[in-house]
């Protein structure tokens, strides 16, 4: 069965209709395993309280989002990825690359998200599907062929610069 992994801003979408809503729900409704990091449990979190701020929505909102988040959890529909020691250093080392030797403000929930993909699909010998709507960590990895190979990127907009939004 084929793996998806969804960053934290690719996610939302399923939680709160929007733009990329059909197309995340899409991914949803076929026959994958789909993964998140461990530090989107927090981070989902915050993109909501962030989504009913900005939108002035009521607190039930917030609560349907977030009880929707946690029971495609509680039912497996989503699996969590632990962050262990060794994608900590991981991160850090891509911080390092993407941020001084690219030049490129990668952060650090970012790095640690895509190392934990990067390391679903070594561990699977399988390109995993990466889901994201942010353009920095996306483009960042995109011109790092470890990640490149290892990954088909899936960007949820238009590309720029001429890098596509998905890779082969």
């Amino acid at each position: 069965m084929p793996a998806c992994f969804f960053d934290t801003c690719a996610l939302v979408p399923r939680y709160r209709p929007g733009k990329f809503t059909y197309r995340v729900n899409q991914v949803f409704g076929g026959p994958k395993s789909i993964f998140v990091a461990e530090i989107t449990m927090v981070e989902i979190v915050s993109a909501f309280g962030s989504i009913c701020r900005k939108q002035k929505l009521p607190d039930s909102d917030f609560e349907q989002m977030n009880a929707a988040f946690f029971d495609d959890v509680a039912n497996g529909r989503i699996q969590i990825r632990l962050i262990t020691r060794s994608d900590m250093l991981r991160a850090r080392h891509l911080l390092s690359l993407a941020g001084i030797v690219n030049r490129r403000n990668l952060g650090s929930s970012d790095a640690l998200v895509a190392v934990s993909c990067r390391e679903l699909a070594l561990e699977t010998h399988q390109r995993v599907m990466f889901y994201t709507r942010d353009w920095t960590l996306y483009s960042t990895l995109y011109q790092i062929n470890a990640y490149r190979s290892a990954l088909r990127m899936r960007f949820l907009g238009l590309g720029r610069g001429g890098i596509t939004p998905a890779s082969n």
